[in-house]
């Protein structure tokens, strides 16, 4: 990304708990919001022309499974939506089977199926229902992963 023109400068608005203000500039740390016409996403670092090189984020394999379905039908497809958006975020791995239609959620610890349900619940208001997931591993699987 090069370094924004004066005419190209957005706003830059720092937040914290209940205020909102802005800003001229943010720091290490910062929580900012601003619109970005170039496609970003969670991770991306912005500069003003730096070369940047990162060694990367560890990754995780997970070690729980379980199916998760909407509690409605309708909505299964707002489900897929969401659990992608939580992927991609690193908050879990996500596997749709071939066949079938609920999807399979992985995670390091418990306490993950709990937060990622809460956050279901709360920030995409869709209710749905998972089941553990008896996992053994076999060659040739049948399930596509998605990160």
């Amino acid at each position: 990304m090069s370094a924004p023109t004066p005419s190209s400068r957005c706003t830059i608005r720092c937040c914290s708990w209940l205020k909102t203000e802005l800003a001229e500039e943010a720091f290490a740390g910062d929580i900012t919001a601003f619109p970005i016409t170039v496609s970003s996403a969670s991770g991306d670092a912005l500069t003003e022309g730096e070369v940047l090189h990162f060694k990367g984020i560890p990754s995780f394999a997970p070690e729980l499974l379980q199916r998760v379905r909407p509690t409605d039908p309708m909505r299964a497809k707002h489900l897929g939506r969401a659990l992608e958006q939580l992927a991609e975020e690193g908050a879990a791995r996500i596997f749709k089977p071939r066949i079938g239609g609920n999807w399979i959620v992985g995670v390091v610890g418990s306490l993950q199926f709990d937060v990622l349900a809460d956050r279901i619940k709360s920030e995409y208001e869709i209710r749905s229902c998972s089941k553990p997931r008896a996992c053994t591993r076999r060659a040739g699987s049948s399930a596509t992963t998605k990160r």
